[in-house]
């Protein structure tokens, strides 16, 4: 079953797939086919990622690895010194920024694979999900912190916002505010352009996932679900 999904720039669809540690790749016009699949009962792949060459790059908690996959299906290990690699991001340079779960780290691996601890987190961080604004700050949720950290370009790290209960993806709006989902809490949580109080942003939810917003003036804000 598919756990993540992004789009590259040319309109395919990819998703990775824990259980049968796959990537798959699914035309526009809805043809799916096998990119890649990965050795090992527990070399699985999450939290894919794009750079501009069209490579995809996931995490592989349960083998503390990244992973390149080239357009043609060509896989190998990218960066090293991981704990418990979760997330990926991008900056505007072509670095990646890896958020380590297990180490409460997070890793900058530039585009040669050349990786270093970027920034080092409170111990019971412990930073799941990570995201970057427009400015090139990153941004974790901590998922047993219940707090999302701000890192600015510099490695400085501080607490953005603390949270009622545990913060899962992230995302932004054009305006600068920052949203966030509790699965735990079947919540969307909200926070404001600069940090502070958090605000609900819509209840009642079943086990929210992830959030995307859609291109729509409006600004129409969706939660997928599993």
């Amino acid at each position: 079953a598919p756990t993540s999904i992004v789009a590259s720039s040319t309109g395919y669809i990819y998703t990775t797939n824990r259980t049968s540690r796959t990537i798959t790749k699914i035309t526009p016009a809805g043809s799916p086919s096998t990119l890649v699949t990965f050795s090992g009962s527990t070399n699985r792949p999450n939290a894919p990622v794009f750079d501009t060459a069209g490579n995809i790059y996931t995490t592989h908690y349960d083998v503390a690895n990244v992973v390149k996959t080239t357009p043609a299906g060509s896989a190998s290990s990218f960066g090293s010194g991981y704990a418990g690699p979760n997330d990926l991001v991008f900056d505007a340079s072509g670095n990646l920024y890896v958020a380590d779960n297990d180490a409460s780290v997070v890793h900058k691996v530039t585009s040669a694979g050349s990786a270093s601890v970027f920034a080092t987190l409170s111990p019971a961080s412990y930073p799941r999900y990570i995201a970057i604004d427009a400015t090139g700050n990153l941004y974790t949720s901590n998922n047993i912190a219940n707090t999302i950290s701000k890192i600015t370009t510099g490695g400085a790290t501080s607490t953005y916002a603390t949270l009622a209960s545990t913060p899962g993806n992230l995302v932004f709006d054009t305006a600068g505010n920052l949203y966030t989902v509790s699965t735990a809490a079947g919540v969307v949580y909200k926070v404001p352009s600069g940090g502070g109080s958090s605000s609900t942003f819509a209840s009642g939810l079943t086990s929210p996932q992830d959030l995307v917003f859609d291109k729509t003036t409006s600004g129409t804000f969706t939660s997928n679900y599993i």
